[in-house]
């Protein structure tokens, strides 16, 4: 864990600021290229790093990439809004994989491939901002600058604050302060 996050977690625990994490992060792939076998790997790795008790906020639930009971039934309202930041932060991209494939040239049917890994990473970006606009968190922590620069000018998502780790950790720091989610 960075230093920035390890301060953020410290200030969480102090309830000095609002923290959640997304479930779909239980789904990523770990350093080392393997994945989560289940739930209860991601809640150890999870209270390692102090965040056990953490509010968890569920993504869509996704065939073959969420895990049960720590994901939400697709609705109509939530599909819409999910395609919404699909096509924000990767527009031309089809959203389903056996589209996805066809593009690429892969086969549907292989799971292993690069470009399964590519759209379903994809896919977890997705649900990630997706879950944090659904419970309408405040500021979206990471650092992958792909959601600032697609997000912080679409007028779709007009609220939406991305901050690095550090960038938060800095924020916090400044003497305007505020709720900090």
């Amino acid at each position: 864990m960075s230093p920035w996050m390890r301060t953020i977690v410290d200030l969480w625990r102090a309830n000095k600021i609002d923290l959640a994490v997304v479930a779909a992060s239980a789904s990523e792939k770990q350093r080392g290229g393997s994945y989560f076998e289940n739930y209860a790997a991601f809640a150890a790795r999870l209270e390692r790093v102090g965040l056990q008790d953490c509010q968890q906020l569920l993504p869509i639930g996704r065939w073959d990439i969420s895990f049960c009971g720590h994901c939400l039934w697709p609705e109509p309202e939530s599909k819409q809004r999910e395609t919404q930041v699909w096509e924000v932060l990767f527009p031309n991209e089809p959203i389903e994989w056996v589209d996805f494939a066809n593009t690429k040239d892969a086969d549907p049917a292989d799971t292993g491939s690069r470009s399964y890994h590519n759209w379903r990473n994809k896919q977890l970006d997705v649900q990630m901002f997706w879950a944090h606009d659904h419970n309408s968190r405040v500021f979206f922590l990471t650092a992958d600058r792909n959601f600032e620069k697609r997000l912080a000018d679409s007028p779709l998502f007009p609220d939406a604050v991305i901050l690095t780790p550090r960038e938060a950790v800095s924020r916090l720091a400044s003497p305007a302060k505020g709720k900090f989610r």
